[in-house]
C-alpha cells in the first residue's frame, strides 16, 4: 500500500498541480535548514555528461548491435566507470599511493 505522501503527490499530479508539490518540498527544505549545496554550473554539468556518455554508449551500442545482453553491457559500463574514476583519482592526486592509505601500508616507499 502506498504511503500518505505518495497519495498526496499522486493526487496533485493527477489534477495538474504537481508544481505545488515541488514548491512545498522547497519550502519544507528551507524551514528544516537542509543544505542547498553549490550553485548549478552548466559547464560542469556538460563535463559530467560527457564523462558518462561513454558508459551510456557501451550500453546502447552493445544491446543495439546484439554484441551483449542488457545485463552484460551494464556490467561492462560499470567497469568502464570504475576505470574512469580510478584514473581520474590518480591524475588528481598525483600517484596511486595517495588515493587510499592501504596501498601505502602494503607497499611502503623505499
Amino acid at each position: 500500500m502506498e504511503g500518505k505522501a505518495d497519495s498526496v503527490f499522486f493526487c496533485l499530479r493527477h489534477h495538474g498541480l504537481d508544481k505545488i508539490g515541488i514548491i512545498y518540498a522547497y519550502i519544507y527544505a528551507l524551514r528544516r535548514g537542509y543544505a542547498s549545496g553549490k550553485r548549478f554550473v552548466p559547464r560542469k554539468a556538460a563535463v559530467a555528461f560527457w564523462a558518462a556518455f561513454g558508459g551510456l554508449m557501451i550500453i546502447v551500442a552493445g544491446v543495439s548491435f546484439g554484441i551483449m545482453t542488457a545485463t552484460e553491457s551494464a556490467a561492462v559500463a560499470a567497469f568502464w566507470s570504475f576505470l574512469c574514476a580510478f584514473f581520474t583519482g590518480i591524475f588528481r592526486c598525483g600517484n596511486i599511493m595517495s588515493l587510499h592509505p592501504l596501498p601505502s601500508r602494503l607497499y611502503p616507499p623505499s
